[in-house]
């Protein structure tokens, strides 16, 4: 069985976009590489990269491992305007 596509809707599409852009500043801010940050969490250096990009959806999951390797909260990560 062949699960369908989620269609990004616009406001999908800022909130990914906002999420990117906090991790790539938090991480920058605390001179971490996305390769290193990937590495320390557990995940491939790839789908990090996703996440950045706003190719992926990450699941909820995956963000507390970022978060956690970002030395901040879920809370703080997702804490963002998404209007």
């Amino acid at each position: 069985m062949n699960p369908q596509k989620r269609i990004r809707t616009p406001k999908d599409a800022l909130i990914l976009k906002k999420l990117a852009q906090k991790i790539i500043e938090i991480r920058k801010e605390k001179g971490i590489s996305s390769e290193k940050l990937a590495y320390s969490v557990g995940l491939h250096k790839s789908s990090l990269n996703f996440i950045e990009r706003c190719i992926s959806d990450p699941k909820l999951t995956t963000l507390e491992l970022i978060a956690d390797g970002l030395d901040i909260s879920l809370s703080e990560l997702l804490n963002f305007d998404a209007k």
